[in-house]
């Protein structure tokens, strides 16, 4: 048994050392096989890629070279363009420099010629009395003159040339509308040898010839508005309204409102116009007008002045506005102190009744703003006659100073001669002097 089992493990050592043998030996054989093709394929793919290894370096060269050769035309387009460059931009500065000098010059000739035309369309319209127009054309060659004179590059000659032209006509027009002016307003005050008094104002006339147009619509003519719109635009219609409301105020406002012996005398005359005049008439025991009176001269003034002379449109403004603004501080203040104080009752009975002038205070006002020669929110000589209470109670304390300064100032003390003859049942004679009463 047991050399059996010996037997049975001999053989299955003997043949699995047959196996592993057989097994080593087809191995061997394998890698044989595979050295052989490592080596075939290796010989054959050095020899495919050596001749693309010596293409590539060669290739390689080329392109360094190609570099090299690119680099150096880089370098030499840069130094050229580098100089090119500077060239075109100081040529480009030049050209800039020399079309900027070019357009001044453009924009010089371009002013001229403006200026050339409007002087010669000033000319023509001025010779056909087209006022503003012709204002018009002069306010623009006073432009393009400015506009010159911004230029450095101006010559000078050129420019005082021009000025001096502009002066010249400007002063021209200037005087033709002036003439046009006392020709349409005409003051007629006469030379008197009168105190100040009404009489020095009797027959003082303010003509407003051919002033007004003969439509149905009474309105100032068009050719006192072009006069008046063409001092507006030549900046002298201030001055010219300022000087007559001087006047107004000097010769016909105030002497209205402060002499009630004077009267406004409004008449048409054919061939001179509306005339406004002052009267003077008999003198009267009343020495003062009521605000009535005052109210009713000053208004027919006024609407008529309205009518036919200040109802012309200068820009945004009427004319009535200007003038208003010139002369209602001086005018209100006449009005206050020759005309409402003076009608300030004396005692308290009479209160009530100046309501009245209250209320023609007020419709004095609002005649005045529809005319615009007050603004909206004046209400000066209003103010005042509301205040009466109060004007009233100060006038009644001046009144007690005034006597109570008239008392101090006055003598107190009368001394009298007083002779007394007294007889007494003795017979006895006294008599005293110089007694003091």
């Amino acid at each position: 048994m047991a050399s059996f089992v010996t037997e049975v493990l001999a053989s299955s050592g003997k043949l699995e050392k047959e196996d592993l043998a057989s097994k080593i030996s087809r191995m061997s054989r394998k890698v044989e096989d595979t050295k052989e093709e490592v080596c075939d394929m290796i010989n054959k793919k050095y020899s495919e890629f050596l001749p693309k290894l010596q293409a590539s370096e060669d290739l390689m060269q080329q392109v360094d070279m190609v570099s090299k050769e690119m680099e150096t035309l880089k370098n030499c387009i840069e130094f050229e363009v580098q100089q090119n460059i500077h060239v075109a931009v100081n040529e480009y500065i030049k050209l800039k420099q020399q079309l900027e000098k070019n357009t001044v010059i453009i924009k010089m000739l371009e002013h001229l010629k403006e200026f050339h035309s409007a002087m010669e369309d000033f000319n023509k319209t001025l010779q056909e009395k087209k006022y503003v127009d012709a204002a018009t054309h002069l306010e623009k060659a006073r432009k393009n003159v400015d506009s010159l004179k911004d230029w450095k590059t101006s010559q000078v000659p050129l420019l005082s040339s021009l000025s001096s032209e502009l002066t010249v006509q400007r002063e021209n027009l200037i005087y033709h509308l002036g003439d046009e002016w006392k020709r349409l307003v005409i003051w007629r005050v006469p030379s008197t040898k009168e105190s100040a008094g009404p009489k020095t104002f009797h027959k003082v006339e303010l003509v407003l010839s051919e002033a007004c147009s003969k439509d149905v619509e009474q309105k100032p003519t068009p050719l006192l508005c072009s006069v008046l719109q063409a001092l507006a635009i030549q900046g002298d219609l201030q001055n010219k309204i300022k000087l007559f409301s001087q006047v107004l105020l000097k010769n016909m406002l105030k002497p209205l409102v402060m002499y009630a012996s004077l009267e406004l005398i409004v008449s048409e005359q054919h061939g001179e116009g509306t005339i406004l005049g002052l009267e003077c008439l008999e003198e009267e025991n009343k020495k003062r007008s009521t605000p009535s009176q005052v109210y009713k001269k000053l208004l027919l003034l006024l609407k008529t002045l309205h009518t036919h002379l200040l109802d012309v449109s200068i820009g945004d403004r009427k004319l009535s506005a200007i003038l208003g603004e010139l002369i209602w501080e001086e005018m209100s203040k006449c009005i206050i102190h020759d005309c409402l104080v003076y009608s300030i009752p004396t005692n308290s009975g009479e209160l009530e009744r100046y309501n009245i002038v209250i209320k023609e205070t007020e419709a004095f006002e609002e005649a005045l703003k529809n005319m615009e020669y007050l603004q909206v929110d004046s209400t000066d000589l209003l103010k005042y006659a509301r205040d009466v209470n109060c004007h009233f109670a100060s006038k009644k304390c001046r009144d007690v100073i005034v006597a109570a300064r008239k008392l101090m100032t006055s003598k107190m003390h009368n001394t009298v001669k007083v002779c007394i003859h007294q007889q007494s049942s003795s017979g006895l004679h006294r008599e005293t002097e110089g007694y003091n009463v």
